[in-house]
């Protein structure tokens, strides 16, 4: 099972948000958010020791998000940020990144199983902690990253 920090913590918070939907599936009542907009903010992502994540939160059972006409999708492609504080512990895999995302965008279609995703912007990396190692220190990056994910294997 989930661990309880996973139900309980806070993912988002930020004074700006703003959701990018489709007018005609709003008349419809065909909710889609396809892109989310974020300013001056903080996002904790978590992976307890399990696996488990807390981020999951619009695709909980790990099955397809297709939309059937009466159900809204959570099928985010871009994620915008602006002034937001990010901070990622991996208690599986021992890591703890701590970074304030200036300017940035990561993009993909997350609810796939195999995508392209992409993540741009102008970062101050806090920490960057793996195994106890900190290899980042208040250091200012710029980043334009490219991967291919596959949820399937896990990479």
């Amino acid at each position: 099972g989930k661990q309880s920090f996973l139900k309980m913590d806070t993912l988002l918070i930020a004074e700006v948000i703003s959701l990018h939907f489709n007018i005609r599936d709003l008349i419809t009542k065909h909710y889609i958010v396809k892109k989310v907009s974020a300013g001056n903010g903080k996002v904790k992502l978590r992976r307890g020791v399990d696996g488990s994540v807390n981020w999951d939160v619009w695709n909980g059972t790990g099955a397809s998000t297709a939309a059937s006409p009466d159900e809204s999708v959570f099928n985010l492609e871009r994620f915008q940020m602006d002034n937001i504080a990010v901070t990622y512990i991996d208690y599986k895999n021992n890591s703890d990144i701590s970074i304030v995302v200036r300017s940035g965008m990561t993009g993909g279609e997350f609810t796939s199983s195999n995508y392209d995703l992409s993540i741009t912007g102008d970062i101050l990396v806090n920490r960057f902690s793996i195994d106890s190692v900190n290899y980042l220190d208040a250091k200012p990056v710029s980043l334009d990253l490219n991967l291919s994910v596959d949820n399937e294997k896990n990479l």
